[in-house]
């Protein structure tokens, strides 16, 4: 009977610590993502124009060249 008070109030916290979690807003960690994606996609384009302004660009920045 202990075993199992034991494993229901173990349940109990770790569900209670779960939903804890839940209560942060979304839009934290999304809005981080989304401000990092838009970072890196504007320096991605950046290079591309820089590189293509070179007489005779060969392939993609940061490609590899054989």
């Amino acid at each position: 009977m202990w075993r199992v008070l034991c494993l229901f109030i173990v349940l109990v916290v770790v569900g209670v610590a779960r939903s804890e979690d839940a209560h942060l807003p979304p839009q934290l960690t999304t809005q981080n993502t989304t401000e990092q994606s838009e970072k890196k996609l504007s320096q991605t384009i950046m290079d591309m124009l820089d590189h293509f302004k070179q007489d005779d660009p060969i392939g993609l920045p940061g490609g590899s060249h054989s």
